[in-house]
């Protein structure tokens, strides 16, 4: 497989209603990190806090390709929309997006 080639994921939500989540770019992935990212300089040293709600958040909002079924009622997908779906389909939705974007695929396992 290429590294190249986008891993997708099908997600059901129920029995009428699913989405495609996608494995992000490296340059991608960054920049969600870095939106979740609140970095300190002081004279002690560094910090970092990161808000794993706006990881989530953010991590969804990029890797969400599609979706299908009543329950979307025919809306495009774009961020005000993936905003504004009920916390246990966005919830769903994240956790599958995280866990492709967070496991090796078999051609890393390789390596």
């Amino acid at each position: 497989m290429s590294f190249y080639t986008t891993q997708k994921k099908t997600v059901t939500v129920d029995k009428e209603n699913s989405a495609v989540v996608r494995k992000l770019s490296y340059a991608e992935y960054q920049k969600v990190k870095s939106t979740a990212t609140k970095v300190s300089l002081t004279q002690a040293g560094q910090t970092m806090d990161i808000d794993p709600f706006v990881m989530q958040t953010e991590l969804l909002a990029a890797a969400l390709v599609s979706w299908d079924g009543p329950g979307f009622e025919d809306r495009p997908v774009n961020r005000e929309n993936i905003l504004a779906l009920p916390s246990n389909v966005g919830d769903l939705l994240a956790a599958a997006a995280d866990g492709l974007n967070s496991e090796p695929d078999d051609a890393e396992k390789k390596v």
